[in-house]
């Protein structure tokens, strides 16, 4: 005799009493995560959009503080660089520099430009630096000065190989005018990675925050922690 197969979904429950304790359970979850919810609520409630991005500001700085940096930069995009008659040198220099380590560097353009523009010029200069072995990380963060325009400041940690970085790192900054200077200590990094982070608000609705929220970023090597810290 053939025996009758059984088809569809198996049975949940071997009986009702299975079916009502797995219920039971259930409900004692979910009971507790809205009780975990609620105070969570709460709690926010208590904090302020201020709280909150200090909160933010400080987490990431205690983070990027693990780590051993020992360059602070900062390239800009001059208008004014680019309304005088410099331009045409500046971009005949890009031409050739182009031409002489394979990049792709725009040339410098009279209008003003915003983040994604310096984003992008930013990242083929550090992948640039990357290439040549100058960098063993780097934290990259962009900001706006009083006329709204966007610059970047960068904290690297050159290679053993990196010979008179500040120099390099500025010369091959072609986009506008740019500086850098060493941190002589733990100290100097703590205060330019704070100083760093001081417009990054990611609980804000503002436009230009989120960009900036969105553009900064690590390179490189975050294996090796800080062993210089006092």
């Amino acid at each position: 005799m053939n025996e009758i197969k059984t088809v569809g979904r198996p049975k949940k429950y071997v009986c009702e009493d299975q079916k009502k304790e797995v219920r039971r359970n259930q409900n004692k979850i979910n009971q507790q995560r809205c009780r975990r919810l609620k105070k969570l609520h709460k709690e926010l409630e208590l904090l302020s959009e201020n709280d909150l991005n200090k909160s933010y500001r400080s987490k990431l700085v205690d983070y990027i503080n693990q780590y051993d940096f020992d360059y602070f930069f900062t390239g800009t995009y001059s208008p004014k660089k680019g309304e005088s008659e410099k331009i045409s040198a500046l971009n005949q220099e890009i031409k050739q520099f182009n031409l002489d380590n394979d990049t792709d560097f725009s040339y410098i353009t009279h209008r003003k430009i915003g983040i994604n523009s310096l984003r992008n010029y930013a990242a083929k200069y550090l992948t640039y630096l990357c290439n040549k072995g100058l960098i063993q990380r780097c934290f990259v963060v962009y900001e706006q000065d009083l006329a709204k325009n966007f610059h970047v400041h960068i904290l690297f940690k050159s290679t053993k190989d990196a010979c008179d970085f500040k120099r390099l790192s500025t010369n091959n900054w072609l986009l506008g005018f740019s500086k850098c200077k060493f941190l002589k200590s733990h100290r100097s990094k703590e205060i330019r990675v704070n100083y760093m982070v001081k417009e990054l608000n990611c609980y804000s609705m503002n436009k230009s925050s989120l960009q900036k929220i969105d553009s900064w970023n690590c390179h490189g090597d975050y294996e090796i922690q800080d062993s210089t810290k006092n």
